[in-house]
């Protein structure tokens, strides 16, 4: 990996102001490039860990997100998902 820190994400233009929310990693998973990538271009697909950890992603009554970080451990490139009980990826 680079020594610079590296963020792939969208940027947003000429947004008047930034409105941001809270999000709780509850739990974070690396999983294999593959794997990671895998889940990149199939994010509607039903996923294992997914599945697995879906009890602990939900949004609680201050507004905070409780999210699922399944990242590469090859890379370093992860996905904040909050599946909403669900086996796939509904929000990330």
């Amino acid at each position: 990996m680079s020594e610079k820190l590296i963020i792939n994400t969208n940027l947003l233009r000429k947004e008047s102001e930034f409105q941001t929310r809270s999000f709780v990693v509850e739990k974070a998973i690396a999983v294999p490039h593959a794997e990671f990538d895998e889940l990149k271009r199939h994010p509607l697909r039903d996923n294992r860990l997914i599945a697995e950890n879906a009890d602990m992603m939900y949004c609680d009554k201050e507004g905070s997100y409780h999210c699922l970080l399944i990242y590469d451990q090859e890379q370093g490139d992860g996905l904040l998902i909050e599946s909403e009980g669900m086996a796939y990826a509904r929000y990330a």
